[in-house]
């Protein structure tokens, strides 16, 4: 089974981003941020927005809202 890891990259653009959930099942988009839930059931809630989403690399990158 291949999921996805969830970077967080600084609002900057500064190309630096780290790696904040792997595993991941669900990501969960609304207004004030994003929720993201792990193959555990695991939730970290992150004030960002969705920058890109990689279905070949399985990765989605966060941007941090400043």
């Amino acid at each position: 089974m291949c999921l996805v890891a969830v970077y967080v990259e600084q609002p900057d653009r500064s190309g630096e981003r780290k790696l904040a959930v792997s595993d991941v099942a669900l990501v969960d988009c609304s207004d004030d941020g994003v929720t993201v839930t792990d193959l555990l059931g695991r939730s970290e809630r992150f004030q960002a927005r969705v920058r890109t989403v990689d279905l070949v690399k399985n990765e989605v990158v966060l941007e941090q809202r400043e």
